[in-house]
């Protein structure tokens, strides 16, 4: 679902299964290794919204003696970045370089106050390869600790096109306020909840 009400490109996965695990992950009260379990499908939801439109895929057509057989190839071509909190990180990072290919990982803490470099450090390092998408995850949307992120992307790529932000849960009162310092971003997340309750 996209909001037009701003000036950003809000997606909400509205799948039941996604809003199920949203709900118990927010109203229930879960032992740690189920909110590990729940967060990890809930991440993945994310990560395969927010890069099916760029992983591109090679077909492949065999001829058999009596059918056709099609194949289809992930392209190796295209660079990804996965700027992601260490805390999910532990969740999400094997399978994330399973699913996506040619993926860097960038794991941060934002709590640190040397997160900003880690992430300037990672993003130089991936500023060779001309097709890049940068994909950021993290558990809450908080504006405070996003902008700075988003600024570092901007700097170093030159726009947002290709930027991806994925949270678990965001409050209007980030995404207005980025609305108001961005004219194009693409968010997904599972849902927008009152910024008290974050």
């Amino acid at each position: 679902m996209i909001n037009n009400t701003m000036s950003l490109n809000i997606y909400t996965i509205k799948h039941p299964l996604v809003l199920n695990w949203t709900s118990c992950l927010l109203n229930t009260p879960v032992k740690e290794f189920e909110k590990f379990e729940l967060i990890h499908k809930i991440g993945l939801a994310l990560i395969y919204e927010s890069t099916r439109r760029s992983i591109n895929t090679v077909n492949l057509y065999v001829k058999k003696l009596d059918y056709l057989q099609d194949i289809h190839l992930r392209s190796s071509k295209f660079l990804y970045t996965v700027i992601i909190e260490i805390y999910l990180s532990q969740v999400l990072s094997k399978d994330i370089l399973s699913l996506i290919p040619n993926t860097r990982l960038c794991s941060i803490s934002i709590s640190s106050p040397n997160y900003l470099q880690e992430v300037y450090t990672d993003l130089q390092s991936a500023s060779k390869h001309r097709d890049k998408s940068i994909v950021v995850i993290v558990e809450s949307l908080n504006q405070h600790q996003i902008i700075p992120i988003i600024e570092m992307v901007k700097k170093v790529q030159g726009s947002l096109d290709n930027l991806q932000i994925c949270c678990l849960t965001c409050s209007s009162e980030a995404l207005q306020d980025l609305g108001a310092k961005y004219t194009y971003l693409n968010i997904y997340t599972t849902k927008i909840i009152d910024g008290r309750r974050i």
